[in-house]
């Protein structure tokens, strides 16, 4: 049994972000510049939600205590003997640790890194198994 956390960052949703703000950025310049300022704060609107996307993308955090989604604006964490239910959406991309009142949304499996895909699966596997936590599939998942 391996102590060590399992980091799975998020980088497609911290580039879609980073994407996001540099081009709605340009747009509202370009705007203002070409002489159409009054759509410069229709492109500033964007420009709010590519931060919020790259603020709270972030990465998660497995390890054998707990589950932890950490980003520059806080932390959110679920520790396993408090997770009573798993829910998943079918595709894979989202996924809910529910606890007696906590619930803790993550990015599903599909979003997490290849290369520490299956030692993370392994871990949560080992816990569900620990804790005997059910495990359910939702289509509602992916928007919760």
């Amino acid at each position: 049994m391996n102590q060590q956390a399992i980091r799975l960052p998020h980088r497609l949703f911290s580039s879609i972000g980073i994407i996001a703000v540099l081009f709605f950025t340009f747009c509202a310049i370009a705007s203002w510049m070409s002489g159409q300022g009054n759509a410069s704060p229709f492109f500033l609107i964007f420009v709010a939600l590519g931060l919020y996307v790259w603020l709270t993308a972030g990465e998660t955090e497995l390890n054998y205590l707990q589950v932890r989604h950490i980003t520059p604006l806080a932390t959110h964490s679920i520790r396993w003997d408090e997770v009573v239910m798993i829910e998943l959406d079918p595709q894979g991309q989202a996924i809910i640790f529910k606890g007696q009142n906590k619930h803790l949304v993550l990015p599903g499996i599909a979003a997490w890194p290849r290369n520490h895909r299956a030692s993370a699966l392994e871990l949560m596997d080992e816990q569900i198994e620990r804790y005997n936590i059910e495990i359910r599939e939702s289509a509602w998942a992916a928007y919760k």
